[in-house]
């Protein structure tokens, strides 16, 4: 029973996550200026707030994904800690920190 319900409270950290993602996304595109980045050729607010949105439905997909199959493998009993989402998650955030600190160096205001 412990097992099922630390699963689904994970699947709700995945949730939380993707939806503060896609919010802050959208508080993005509101609050940033449309000509913000205009110095290099495109409209990086809208790439920007686009690439949080995707980035939130990735994640709620990947969360979803996880928790079905490891409530299978937990009914089953074969369930084993996944190291390759972790890591995986932590490539991508490592490659969105390297973004908004190339967006935080290149951006005139």
């Amino acid at each position: 029973m412990r097992t099922h319900l630390a699963n689904e409270r994970t699947f709700l950290a995945w949730l939380r996550t993707a939806l503060t993602t896609m919010a802050l996304g959208l508080a993005s595109l509101e609050l940033l200026s449309d000509e913000l980045g205009s110095g290099i050729g495109f409209p990086i607010t809208r790439v920007l707030a686009t690439t949080l949105v995707a980035g939130g439905l990735a994640i709620l997909l990947a969360g979803i994904r996880e928790y079905l199959v490891n409530r299978r493998k937990i009914r089953e009993g074969e369930f084993e800690p996944a190291s390759t989402v972790a890591i995986t998650a932590s490539i991508i955030v490592a490659i969105a920190g390297a973004l908004a600190l190339a967006f935080v160096l290149l951006v005139d205001r």
